[in-house]
């Protein structure tokens, strides 16, 4: 479970071990070592949601298809996500909203449960600050982009 490491004082080896770093682990054996990553995934595939629904571990892109009625999404826990990034876009004309008044708009201010507006193609990016959902981007889909 050891590496030989070049030493430029006096070119020599030295026998080392791998030590891992955030959202990495590590695992040096006899005879073996074996890298890797931990945490929540950088990318995945879009998940469609038709209905309430909870953000899985594994959900970074989350579309919201769910129609007649706002949708609900129970966020996790930031506390234990600091970090953590979630992409959400609107397919319907409907609100989607946190469970729990955990998300601060994007121009600051108290946490709310306010995630999408009303509007198909809305889409926002929300950060984990350890305490809440911070809403970093939102671009409306009906937006007018002036030079």
């Amino acid at each position: 479970g050891q590496l030989l490491i070049g030493n430029s004082t006096g070119n020599t080896l030295t026998k080392n071990i791998l030590t891992a770093g955030s959202g990495v682990t590590i695992t040096n054996g006899s005879g073996a070592i074996t890298i890797a990553t931990s945490g929540v995934p950088i990318t995945s595939a879009p998940v469609t949601k038709v209905a309430n629904f909870t953000v899985a571990a594994t959900e970074v892109w989350i579309i919201n298809n769910k129609s007649g009625s706002t949708c609900t999404a129970t966020l996790p826990a930031p506390a234990t996500n600091t970090g953590r990034v979630l992409y959400f876009q609107n397919y319907q004309d409907q609100f989607l909203v946190s469970a729990s008044s955990n998300v601060v708009p994007r121009a600051g201010g108290a946490a709310s449960t306010a995630i999408l507006a009303d509007e198909a193609g809305d889409t926002t990016t929300l950060v984990s600050d350890g305490t809440n959902w911070v809403v970093m981007q939102y671009t409306p889909n009906n937006v007018l982009l002036l030079e």
